[in-house]
């Protein structure tokens, strides 16, 4: 449960997951500002699904699949009016706004750390960063929808306090200044020379920034003191033509018509969609529930209680989802579950009831155990075993088993807890008497497993003298990037190197170094765990390349992989100093299919044995089941695909199959002038080219 291979890991394997506060209120202002309620109001719970064009019906018509499609969404809105013209009056006092949840997007104001910055820098979308990246900390929250990863479970959207009333006109509302991008996969035919897997502006076939909703029907409903839950399915395209309208040349805005429909509610449960299942039971003693994915601690949604009863819809995959709960409240003791099963159109009670106890307020510090210095950013996690599991939750890695019950993070000064966010739950002001392990993490360092006791004061086995101050190990690697041939131009190229656990796609570390322009070799230093915790690592490293001068998400040089890299002791260098070396090869992308499939399977693309990047395949009964689509460097090597699945959806993935290697075609070279991802040396432009059909096991 490490938290940079949890909630962290969205940089690599990871659908994004947004927090619901079911009761959450913010000042009226802006579109983006959510509208304060005085008088009569319900819940309101907003999820987003979708799916991207069907590949085999564009690639007819010259247009590719895409790797990627992410709209930048502002806020939901709503208006009561029967006026079918009431879209055209965005000033009209009665809608009622739902802005993106706080916190989610790097424009929030004040949320800029450097898995933002990294983020930024490479594009790397995981779903928790703005299009704005120049304004990050300072512009207005929007949370980047791809609908690639969406198309599975929906992602919860917000929940908010609004209006009871019947509305009769909901819109979606995108970023008026870039409403998205679109990363297409190499066309069939490489004579038209248009490269693929380049990061394309949206443009709107309709330039409004308002998307109004179809299939309201006699009015959406929000019943006084009730829960109502609307889903909205977003489709990149709406007629008459199946495909979006591809640019003219490399780098050129692809035009949609987006159209935003309302998922029916199910009959089963009336004001439930059928894209959510819906969790209630009783809940004495607790102010507020939770609900995770199972064994992963990430945070789906968080609701309050009223009558020692609790109620919330979750998304849920077709088959069902499974999930934590842990119910909390001032003077009660822990109640949770695990492994809760929520079905589609299905009502599920669990209990969660709490006795009184005794409680603390849990603070601390953490540090780096070889230099002293604070450690900002870390997380901490109160874990305990399921009820009749037996699992120690003092093993590392830690069990499944095992259920987060409060999370903290530390400041710039290394102090926990920091203030509470839309993140995590931030609960140690409160943490009941009992026994439990908290686990302490940070990028780079040692994991920490400790004894926690807490009977009228708090006290860490594992803690500086007892007290729950940690300092965690690490060890260092340095080593050498190259770049073959050297930097061109006048703009430096930046390398993100990444460490991860030998064998698997757990990431310990990142880091940056800059070739400068002329150069074909930057240094880098890397801080991961120390070789007592994590023997051995798997290093991999990859070139943010420029297109029309923008940085793209896919690199067009090979990227370096070495495996079974050895750490050093604890403060300790390691003795193996290794090279990276990196050649430009040019885009290529790669579609395909797999017979074996639910929605919780992936296709990872390794090389050598270390895991690179994943995508999840279409889901049953979508437009495009069991198909998937990845840009890659057209690497020579070639690469490995390997059908992963994880239980529930959101779970850190385990292979299910045997790998297949996978070739790539060579891109086609066209004499300038063009454009081209990177410069092999010819004076040639690469083109990529698709690799089609791949069929994974």
């Amino acid at each position: 449960m490490k938290s940079f291979s949890s909630w962290r890991a969205a940089l690599a394997l990871l659908a994004p997951v947004s927090v619901l506060w079911a009761l959450l209120l913010v000042p009226a202002g802006s579109v983006n500002s959510q509208t304060t309620v005085t008088g009569p109001a319900g819940t309101l719970l907003i999820a987003l699904t979708g799916a991207p064009p069907t590949p085999a019906a564009s690639t007819l018509q010259g247009s590719p699949g895409f790797s990627s499609l992410r709209f930048n969404v502002v806020a939901v809105r709503l208006n009561p009016s029967t006026d079918p013209n009431i879209y055209l009056n965005q000033s009209d006092p009665n809608w009622a706004t739902v802005p993106v949840a706080a916190g989610v997007g790097v424009n929030s104001t004040g949320v800029v750390d450097v898995f933002t910055q990294l983020e930024t820098l490479f594009d790397l979308g995981s779903g928790i960063v703005g299009p704005n990246p120049g304004g990050a900390g300072t512009g207005p929250s929007e949370l980047q929808v791809d609908l690639t990863q969406i198309q599975t479970v929906p992602i919860l959207f917000n929940g908010v306090l609004v209006p009871a009333n019947t509305y009769h006109a909901i819109e979606l509302v995108l970023d008026g200044s870039n409403a998205g991008t679109a990363v297409p996969t190499c066309l069939q035919t490489p004579s038209s020379l248009l490269e693929g897997c380049i990061a394309s502006q949206i443009s709107m076939a309709n330039p409004s920034q308002v998307l109004p909703v179809q299939g309201i029907g006699s009015g959406f409903s929000v019943p006084l003191n009730g829960l109502a839950t609307l889903v909205l399915s977003i489709t990149p395209q709406n007629g008459p033509l199946p495909f979006p309208s591809p640019p003219t040349f490399s780098g050129g805005l692809y035009q949609f018509n987006p159209a935003v429909s309302m998922v029916p509610n199910s009959n089963l449960l009336p004001g439930v969609s059928s894209f959510l299942g819906q969790v209630t039971g009783s809940a004495l003693g607790a102010s507020k529930v939770s609900a995770e994915l199972a064994s992963t601690g990430q945070v789906v949604a968080i609701t309050t209680t009223g009558d020692a009863q609790y109620q919330f819809p979750l998304p849920a995959s077709v088959n069902g989802t499974l999930y934590d709960l842990v119910a909390s409240g001032p003077g009660s003791s822990y109640s949770f579950a695990h492994n809760v099963r929520v079905q589609r159109s299905t009502l599920t009670v669990q209990s969660l009831n709490a006795t009184p106890a005794g409680q603390v307020s849990l603070s601390g510090k953490v540090s780096d155990a070889c230099s002293g210095a604070a450690l900002p950013g870390a997380t901490l996690e109160i874990v305990a075993p399921a009820p009749g599991s037996g699992a120690n939750c003092a093993q590392l890695p830690t069990p499944a088993a095992c259920v987060v019950l409060a999370s903290a993070n530390t400041d710039d000064t290394g102090t926990y807890p920091l203030k509470p966010s839309n993140f995590v739950l931030q609960s140690f002001s409160s943490v009941p008497d009992g026994n439990y392990t908290i686990i302490v993490s940070d990028a780079g360092y040692d994991t920490v497993a400790s004894g926690l006791s807490v009977f009228g004061g708090a006290s860490c086995s594992a803690g500086v003298g007892g007290l729950c101050n940690f300092a965690l190990g690490r060890s260092t690697i340095e080593g050498l990037v190259t770049l073959s041939p050297p930097v061109s131009g006048s703009t430096a190229l930046n390398v993100l190197v990444t460490a991860e656990d030998h064998g698997t796609h757990r990431i310990e570390n990142v880091t940056m170094t800059s070739v400068p322009p002329g150069s074909s070799a930057a240094p880098f230093s890397l801080t991961v765990p120390d070789s007592g915790n994590v023997p051995a690592l798997d290093l991999y490293a990859t070139v943010s390349d420029y297109f029309n001068g923008l940085p793209e998400t896919d690199s067009g040089h090979t990227i370096a992989v070495l495996s079974g890299v050895t750490s050093a002791p604890v403060c300790g260098t390691s003795a193996t100093h290794p090279i990276l070396s990196m050649q430009c090869a040019g885009h290529g992308s790669i579609m395909g299919s797999t017979a074996t499939f639910d929605d919780g399977t992936s296709i990872v693309v390794s090389k050598d044995g270390v895991q690179l990047m994943s995508s999840v395949v279409g889901p049953a009964g979508g437009s495009a089941p069991g198909q998937f689509s990845i840009c890659a460097p057209a690497d020579p090597a070639g690469y490995q695909l390997q059908r992963f699945e994880a239980n529930p959806p959101g779970a850190q993935p385990s292979p299910a199959a045997s790998p297949i290697p996978q070739a790539m075609a060579p891109p086609t070279q066209v004499a300038p002038p063009c454009n081209s991802i990177c410069s092999n040396g010819t004076g040639n432009c690469l083109v990529c080219v698709n690799n089609p059909g791949v069929v994974v096991p």
